[in-house]
């Protein structure tokens, strides 16, 4: 599938990358791609975090912040990235502690377009 292309291109270029996920914000996974046996992890950090998206979505509406474009989370062990790919799709990659963090942000933000094209 195309979606998995995408996402191998930029968790393969991505120092300390372990693996990527295109998800509906329903939570229904639409593509994947792991360099390392991180699936089961990102799979439900990923659902879990579709719940707060939705709560992170309803603040700003009501603040009228504009839309959530990206989410960040750095912990001891790893940092998880979201990048908004459209209102009903992300993509998010997993990295390890000392990950290329600002490489993922903007191979992200470059892979969007490409995305689109697939929708």
């Amino acid at each position: 599938m195309v979606f998995e292309d995408i996402i191998k291109d930029i968790v393969d270029n991505i120092s300390g990358c372990c693996s990527g996920i295109m998800m509906g914000v329903d939570g229904v996974m639409v593509g994947s791609y792991h360099k390392s046996e991180t699936l089961e992890d990102l799979n439900i950090l990923s659902i879990e975090f579709t719940k707060i998206l939705k709560e992170i979505k309803s603040s700003l509406e009501l603040l009228k912040a504009g839309d959530v474009q990206e989410i960040a989370v750095k912990t001891e062990t790893m940092m998880y990235l979201i990048k908004m790919i459209s209102d009903e799709y992300f993509v998010a990659v997993l990295l390890e502690p000392l990950g290329n963090f600002g490489k993922a942000r903007y191979l992200m933000k470059k892979s969007i377009p490409s995305f689109h094209s697939e929708l």
